[in-house]
């Protein structure tokens, strides 16, 4: 996803979009989504394909996603949110890893800056269902991650005049945990 040429990875990002959606319990979909992530500050055309893309995927309420309907009819409501919760956490964790979390704060700040009510409701619907996460993990280890999510999404939203409190609370939680 290095090469220099605007349309091609332009197409990368499709196509890893369409491998997302057709086949959302795919393991190397987080190692994808953090290199699609990475191209929040490209060229614009990339980065409104980019910024489309997660809002595709991950950031429009789960009742109104009618190309996952035979998936969440399958499994449920709140096993498929728990699988999109997985994905960004891990995704989150190869970000980490690879010192690029700014680039997934950038796309949340970006994303969330217009204020659109569907964004903001999939936001909560994904900021609860990672408390809900938080509160039966058993291991702080594997907690981390979501933390960090749960930190820049509520982060996000203060940036955008949310609620301080809540993202006070999950700061101090996640620097003991640090």
């Amino acid at each position: 996803m290095w090469d220099l040429g605007v349309a091609v990875r332009k197409r990368v990002i499709r196509i890893m979009r369409e491998i997302c959606e057709r086949q959302p319990e795919f393991g190397k979909i987080p190692e994808m989504l953090s290199r699609i992530v990475r191209r929040v500050c490209d060229e614009e055309g990339v980065k409104k394909l980019t910024l489309e893309t997660f809002q595709f995927l991950w950031f429009q309420p789960v009742k109104d996603r009618v190309e996952c309907a035979l998936l969440i009819k399958k499994v449920g409501f709140l096993v498929y949110l728990s699988l999109l919760v997985v994905q960004m956490t891990e995704m989150v964790q190869m970000c980490m890893r690879d010192n690029s979390l700014e680039f997934f704060e950038q796309l949340l700040n970006n994303l969330l800056k217009g204020g659109d009510k569907t964004l903001l409701l999939a936001s909560t619907q994904m900021v609860d269902t990672l408390v809900d996460n938080i509160l039966t993990l058993d291991s702080k280890i594997a907690s981390v991650g979501i933390f960090v999510v749960l930190f820049v999404l509520l982060e996000a939203e203060l940036n955008l005049g949310g609620r301080r409190g809540e993202c006070l609370v999950v700061n101090g939680a996640a620097n003991r945990l640090r």
